[in-house]
């Protein structure tokens, strides 16, 4: 009895399982199904499913170098950019050694030691280079001068934003020389042009200390384009009496900045 009952349930699940999958043979579920077709009929190429294929299309060369234009304003740029910075780095190396032979001479006339810091052998003495634009000369061996330094500044000229700015601000290359002296009387002094004039006074301690009044220097012969700050008058009238300074000065009146005579040097005023 159990096994015919398991048997008619056998047959029930199988007819259900092809009732699931009959409604795939349902015309009225697929639009244009065609029953009638016979298995096996080839179809009307019309009725083909179409391919889908991907093209092996080539990568896009553009012909036009107008469209490139950013690119090589940018390479133009740098290019200029490095050869003005070894041309301009050049042209300072070759400022520096022309003013260091032609005034080897005079030094050595004057000093014992001309190019020597007591750092480097006799060999490699000369112009030590500090920067790009910064050369420095020592030069000692001298009776009452414990030793003088020159510094060479010159225009950044390696340096392209600094020479688009001399086209707005134009300067000029400068020759700073400080002598130590072993001894010197007390006084303060200094002559300058009107603009150094005023820095001088604002960030000098000695010279806004001791030299508060600005002076002309005109009844010494000078042009109107220096000032005087001097602590004692005595002093003037032994440095600009002398008629050899103020010929010079006369003479190359574009040439000189100031001159600075201290005991009481201390540099720059230090930030409060």
């Amino acid at each position: 009895m159990d096994i015919e009952e398991d048997e008619e349930e056998a047959v029930v699940e199988d007819e259900d399982e092809n009732d699931e999958f009959s409604h795939f043979h349902d015309e009225e579920e697929f639009i244009g199904f065609d029953s009638e077709r016979p298995q096996g009929a080839r179809v009307p190429k019309t009725q083909e499913e179409p391919k889908i294929t991907i093209a092996n299309v080539p990568l896009h060369l553009r012909s036009n170098w107008d469209s490139f234009y950013l690119e090589m304003l940018m390479i133009a740029g740098l290019v200029v950019y490095f050869i003005n910075f070894i041309v301009g780095k050049s042209k300072n190396q070759k400022l520096a050694n022309a003013w260091y032979n032609s005034h080897r001479s005079l030094l050595e006339q004057n000093f014992a030691l001309v190019g020597d810091d007591g750092k480097m052998p006799p060999e490699n003495a000369g112009l030590q280079k500090e920067s790009e634009n910064v050369y420095t000369l020592w030069c000692s061996g001298r009776v009452n001068v414990e030793g003088m330094l020159v510094e060479l500044k010159f225009i950044k000229r390696q340096d392209m934003i600094g020479v688009i700015s001399q086209l707005i601000r134009p300067s000029s290359d400068q020759l700073l020389v400080k002598v130590h002296l072993d001894e010197m009387d007390s006084f303060v002094f200094s002559l300058a042009t009107k603009k150094t004039a005023g820095r001088l006074a604002k960030e000098m301690t000695d010279i806004s200390t001791f030299c508060p009044e600005k002076k002309s220097p005109e009844k010494f012969g000078l042009g109107s384009q220096f000032v005087m700050m001097n602590e004692l008058g005595e002093v003037s009238s032994t440095i600009l009496g002398d008629h050899k300074v103020t010929a010079v000065l006369n003479k190359f009146p574009g040439l000189v900045d100031f001159f600075h005579f201290s005991d009481q040097y201390s540099g720059p005023k230090q930030p409060e």
